[in-house]
């Protein structure tokens, strides 16, 4: 079987679906991607392995079913904007927001289950 590669993919939009995981290998073999919406699925987890995708500069996770947002998120430096609105979020991650980087314009949360904003946010220049 041939196995198809994407390098040239660079913005990827699968939202409206009914997605229940983001698998490694798609982490790792779409690393070039700098656009990816994920909005409107089922999603529960987003792996750890979203740190491979260090090019992205748009990252969207809103409307799916996510209980919390892994700290890898925050070793993506170059992210410009990143939602994840209308999920079940209870709690946000400080490490989250220790490396995130200068380049973010864009943070959206609301809609979720939080009760506690981390003091970290602060350290959010660009907001």
């Amino acid at each position: 079987m041939l196995k198809a590669t994407f390098k040239n993919l660079y913005s990827l939009d699968i939202r409206d679906n009914e997605l229940v995981e983001i698998e490694e290998a798609m982490c790792l073999n779409l690393a070039q991607l700098t656009r990816l919406d994920i909005r409107n699925n089922r999603l529960k987890v987003i792996s750890p392995h979203i740190k491979a995708m260090m090019s992205l500069k748009s990252l969207r996770l809103d409307a799916n079913l996510l209980e919390e947002i892994p700290p890898e998120i925050g070793e993506l430096y170059f992210l410009e904007e990143l939602t994840f609105s209308e999920n079940r979020i209870k709690e946000l991650p400080s490490a989250l927001f220790n490396k995130l980087g200068e380049s973010l314009r864009l943070l959206n949360f609301s809609d979720n289950k939080i009760k506690h904003i981390p003091a970290e946010i602060g350290t959010l220049s660009a907001l």
